[in-house]
């Protein structure tokens, strides 16, 4: 399916609705297993064991940790994905808060980045971190060419924009790499870092 959707791209509407039909079911199973789980641990009734969104989650968790935490404050939120969502935009004051945006699943910067960690012979959603600190030993050159390929991948919404996009469902990112990059010398050094000794 993926293969198909990054090739007619006017047939992920189809996937996404497949896809929330399906993870809503089998999560609402899941998730009442689970709360029954914690609530017989910890000796509580299961109705006292909820959950949250996850992009609220980590908005909150920011906020109230900071030194803004009685502020009125932005928070944002970008990650691979979280209960549909990959990206979010929040207002915070003291107890209150407001939702302005959420970026769908789709389109997630996360899962460009897990990608590219991936085609570099490292573990995706374990070493971003090392493709983050080798970024500034890159030579300006390569930098302009590997920029120029993926520069439009991601875009704001012109209808809502504090919402990215994408021209494709960056879950299939690696499809996008393997196509652009393999013909740039990015394909060069992907080939030299792929090897056993990086991946720890």
């Amino acid at each position: 399916w993926g293969e198909i959707t990054f090739k007619f791209p006017s047939l992920l509407p189809i996937g996404q609705a497949m896809f929330r039909l399906a993870t809503l079911t089998v999560e609402k199973i899941h998730m009442g297993k689970e709360r029954r789980f914690i609530a017989d641990y910890l000796g509580l009734p299961s109705d006292k064991v909820v959950s949250f969104d996850h992009h609220l989650c980590h908005a909150a968790s920011a906020y109230y940790a900071s030194p803004f935490n009685n502020k009125k404050s932005l928070v944002l939120t970008i990650d691979g994905e979280g209960d549909f969502c990959s990206a979010s935009v929040n207002i915070f004051e003291g107890q209150n808060y407001k939702v302005l945006a959420k970026t769908p699943r789709e389109n997630s910067l996360g899962y460009i980045y897990a990608k590219l960690t991936l085609a570099l012979g490292m573990k995706d959603n374990e070493h971003e971190y090392k493709v983050m600190g080798l970024a500034p030993y890159a030579r300006e050159e390569d930098v302009d060419k590997v920029y120029g390929l993926i520069k439009d991948i991601v875009y704001f919404d012109p209808q809502k924009p504090i919402q990215f996009k994408t021209k494709f469902n960056t879950i299939d990112s690696d499809k996008f790499l393997k196509r652009n990059l393999s013909k740039s010398r990015a394909s060069l050094k992907i080939t030299r870092l792929s090897t056993p000794r990086l991946k720890t």
